[in-house]
């Protein structure tokens, strides 16, 4: 009977340890499952934001142009046109003969176009 009540007794502080395990496993694995949610919830809306892959508005296209690319050589008229820059290169030798300014800055000038 001793006998029979020990191995009761082991028993039941075996079967109390795998109780306490189990609640500590669940726990953990519903602060994962709350973790997950929160971040599909974020995804949601962040996939919810954003445009379909064919969108191209707001980057300088117009919405009617559809995916086709001009091949056109002629400047379409809502293009803003660029100001030419000349770089005049300066000249450190020696004085040389005269010229007009604007025959020196023709002769030395590097023009950036777009």
């Amino acid at each position: 009977m001793q006998a029979a009540l020990s191995n009761l007794e082991t028993e039941n502080a075996e079967l109390r340890s795998r109780s306490e395990e189990m609640i500590y496993e669940n726990q953990r694995l519903t602060g994962i499952i709350s973790s997950w949610t929160r971040s599909s919830a974020s995804l949601q809306k962040l996939h919810g934001a954003t445009k379909p892959s064919g969108d191209k508005t707001g980057l300088g296209y117009n919405s009617d142009e559809g995916s086709t690319t001009e091949t056109s050589s002629t400047p379409r008229p809502e293009r803003t046109k660029f100001k030419t820059i000349k770089f005049v290169k300066s000249s450190a030798g020696q004085p040389t003969e005269a010229k007009s300014g604007e025959d020196m800055i023709n002769s030395q000038a590097f023009v950036l176009e777009e």
